[in-house]
């Protein structure tokens, strides 16, 4: 799988994208930097390609946030700044 977000810092929105091989259960989640989720863009079982899925993060204050991409068994986590 790859995985990026782009503008990162951003204020309010960025867009992240990834692509995975195979058909399979995808989880984005994105977690204040004390664990607390914030927001579950993704949660759903999607077909193989590429996916580009816009973010606004306007209810959510300064600051660094992690997103983490679950699909099927791996995950990758991204550093999100925003930057108001």
């Amino acid at each position: 799988a790859e995985f990026r977000i782009f503008p990162n810092p951003f204020n309010p929105t960025t867009t992240i994208a990834f692509y995975f091989p195979q058909p399979c259960q995808v989880r984005m989640s994105i977690y204040a930097l004390t664990g607390q989720l914030v927001a579950r863009p993704v949660d759903d079982h999607l077909a193989s390609g590429t996916y580009q899925i816009p973010f606004d993060a306007s209810g959510l204050a300064t600051g660094s946030y992690v997103c983490q991409l679950h699909v099927g068994q791996h995950a990758l986590s991204r550093m999100m700044t925003i930057a108001k």
